[in-house]
């Protein structure tokens, strides 16, 4: 009676749903305080440094940098169990970071600071926030995983209005300073309610116990073998989503880490440039509702394909704003690519689950996203590079062929001869 008891309890409330939940946070902190807010440092940075934007925008590349030789280490120390360590290093660097850039004086330090807050991002970041639902969820993964990134989108709506507030009140310090007491509060508080996988309280994906997994046919039951990495580098199709994935790097985040300040270049003020980043925001916690849905009810190459278009739209029209653009123009811009940025985040976790399987989820997922970083180490510099002697529109318009690139190599992949035969076991 008691044993059935407790398992109507666990029934009622999954606390796979709570570590969602930590990984909507760290996505607040990792994406929406970290990435979001970028572009509103640029100009104020580059004034007070008399340095080129070009120059403070290289410092998105450095973060990037750092993030992308330290993410595929994560993987492993997230299958060990040490995610409260790794919770309490990158609360001390990336709010330490953070508050260290409120002081500094030259572009050296600007750098310095900026891969401090590289290493601490990576330490808490996709490695962690995208495998953890993923272990804790099979049926619902895609939606599991759009949850926890809609941390990234309430990050962006909240952080470029609290930081546009203190640095009109204050200074860009002051808004460096706040970011960091955000970052290491939110951090550290998660390390007393996150738990790696199920197994820790006697569960299975999707908050089955051991009876009801034996019960269900075979077909139906959670898939909890996989590749391991060094199997996944000998498959075509590991290559080719590492591939696509660096394409959509440079054409999310080169358009993403520029557009405000080429909003102001155009005469357009802070506040229009932070409303244009929060209503890019708000879709994108939309578009990780829609497509986590839509990727565990359908095939992810289509539901990719959709959310891409609606990306490459929005940075066309994005690429002909003019100081004359409208505010229906402008909305439908940022609306347009903030549903197809936030597309892929949910999208990216099921491609990778289905097509290498969960058991070794994290190690895969975290190279493959140290690779995907390479593009954003070079979109934000390469978009602005362009601007200087091409212009932003062009620029804009490379990094929309850019995304092209990304979605046919999704379409060509095929699942590894491989990992069919484990499915077949």
């Amino acid at each position: 009676m008691e044993s059935k008891l407790n398992m109507e309890t666990k029934k009622k409330f999954y606390y796979g749903w709570v570590v969602v939940f930590a990984c909507f946070l760290i996505n607040f902190v990792n994406t929406g305080l970290l990435v979001y807010t970028f572009s509103l440092f640029v100009l104020p940075v580059s004034t007070a440094l008399a340095k080129s934007p070009t120059q403070i925008v290289l410092a998105a590349s450095m973060f990037t940098a750092a993030f992308a030789v330290i993410s595929p280490l994560i993987g492993k120390q997230l299958e060990k169990g040490r995610i409260k360590q790794l919770l309490i290093a990158g609360a001390i660097l990336n709010g330490g970071g953070f508050m260290l850039l409120s002081k500094v004086n030259s572009l050296s330090m600007f750098y310095i600071c900026y891969i401090i807050v590289g290493v601490g991002a990576a330490i808490v970041g996709p490695a962690v926030h995208s495998t953890l639902p993923a272990y804790w969820f099979e049926k619902k993964r895609g939606l599991a995983v759009g949850i926890a990134n809609v941390g990234a989108g309430a990050g962006s709506i909240i952080a470029p209005m609290v930081i546009t507030a203190t640095m009109t009140s204050y200074d860009w310090r002051m808004g460096f300073f706040v970011l960091g007491a955000i970052s290491a509060i939110i951090l550290c508080a998660l390390v007393f309610i996150i738990k790696t996988k199920p197994s820790e309280i006697g569960l299975y994906p999707d908050g089955l116990t051991k009876e009801e997994i034996d019960a269900q046919p075979a077909a139906e039951r959670p898939v909890l073998e996989g590749l391991t990495r060094s199997q996944a580098f000998k498959t075509s199709a590991f290559w080719m989503i590492c591939i696509s994935f660096l394409f959509i790097g440079v054409a999310q985040l080169g358009v993403l880490q520029n557009q405000a300040a080429f909003l102001m270049s155009i005469k357009f003020d802070m506040i229009v440039a932070a409303r244009a980043l929060a209503y890019i925001g708000s879709m994108s916690i939309l578009a990780k509702f829609i497509f986590g849905y839509l990727a565990d009810k359908f095939n992810f190459k289509g539901v990719f394909l959709f959310g891409n278009l609606l990306l490459i739209i929005g940075i066309v029209m994005l690429s002909r704003v003019t100081p004359e653009s409208n505010l229906v123009y402008m909305s439908a811009y940022a609306i347009l690519f903030g549903l197809g940025i936030g597309s892929w985040y949910p999208i990216a976790g099921v491609i990778v689950g289905k097509t290498f399987g969960v058991k070794f989820y994290a190690a895969i997922y975290g190279f493959i996203f140290s690779i995907r970083a390479i593009g954003d180490i070079f979109g934000a510099p390469s978009i602005s590079a362009i601007a200087s002697t091409r212009g932003y529109s062009f620029g804009f318009l490379c990094a929309a062929a850019c995304a092209c690139v990304s979605v046919v190599l999704i379409m060509l992949i095929q699942t590894p001869k491989e990992y069919t035969k484990l499915l077949e076991k």
